[in-house]
């Protein structure tokens, strides 16, 4: 089947410019969705802990970064790395223990912002256009 039609085919430069043009608008069209959805996923994220534990988790983000580095890619582990991981290493447990024993007193910090200090419980998302239906009633 193939050999029937191998010598009938020929080259278009104006449909191979538009399939190429289609590959690079979906990827690009991809990456602003993931554009879109990390910005939104952080201010979520910020509002509902804290803007230092988001800070916390990437700086860990950084260290798992590092780690993977030199055991899969085989980069070279230098001093400067070493002394980095022991830096993190000790702030993140610091903080963790910070926040524990803020925890165990019962104290509320900034990371229950998005909390009502009235009922104590988890503010709510609510999509906008699902508020105006709300509101519309029967």
């Amino acid at each position: 089947m193939l050999t029937a039609v191998a010598k009938e085919t020929e080259f278009e430069l104006w449909g191979f410019v538009f399939v190429m043009l289609a590959a690079v608008m979906s990827g690009f069209r991809w990456t602003m969705t993931q554009i879109l959805l990390q910005v939104l996923t952080e201010y979520i994220l910020v509002s509902i802990t804290s803007a230092v534990t988001v800070t916390i988790a990437g700086i860990v983000k950084e260290a798992v970064t590092i780690l993977v580095a030199v055991f899969y890619f085989h980069d070279p582990f230098t001093w400067l790395k070493g002394v980095g991981l022991i830096i993190i290493m000790v702030g993140v447990s610091l903080f963790n223990l910070y926040k524990y024993q803020k925890l165990q007193k019962g104290e509320l910090g900034d990371e229950n912002i998005a909390r009502s200090s009235a009922t104590k419980t988890p503010a709510r998302y609510v999509i906008l256009e699902d508020l105006d239906d709300q509101d519309d009633g029967p």
